[in-house]
């Protein structure tokens, strides 16, 4: 075997070798931060969906105008936001599909339709 042969033989192996490792490594984790504004009991200034890959980090940085709870159905994830603070959900996307995001109640005042949930926006988590 002549030297340009062995060296084309070698970068093949190396090239096949650094496939095989991406191939059976893990897929380097994206990381999604969003703020997410309530105002007059809806959101203003989002998607109606979020859309990640499963294995990515999210986190989803809340405010409110008013008292509420955040639930991220099918993660099973729960907020009590207040007026005036930041709330953080952080996960990581594990579970594919499309999940609510909803409200349950508003305020404090025993208003009509104060504790009733609201779906704010979806999670759609899609397969890697």
């Amino acid at each position: 075997m002549n030297g340009c042969r062995r060296r084309l033989l070698r970068c093949s192996t190396v090239l096949a070798l650094a496939c095989a490792g991406l191939v059976a490594g893990r897929a380097p984790r994206a990381k999604h931060v969003l703020q997410l504004r309530i105002a007059r009991r809806k959101i203003g200034n989002a998607p109606a969906t979020i859309r990640v890959t499963a294995g990515d980090l999210v986190e989803l940085r809340w405010t409110t105008d008013e008292a509420t709870t955040v639930h991220l159905h099918g993660y099973d994830l729960t907020l009590v936001l207040e007026p005036g603070t930041e709330g953080r959900m952080r996960f990581e996307a594990n579970a594919t599909g499309r999940f609510p995001i909803s409200t349950h109640g508003f305020g404090t005042a025993p208003d009509k339709g104060a504790n009733r949930e609201v779906v704010l926006l979806y999670l759609e988590v899609h397969p890697a």
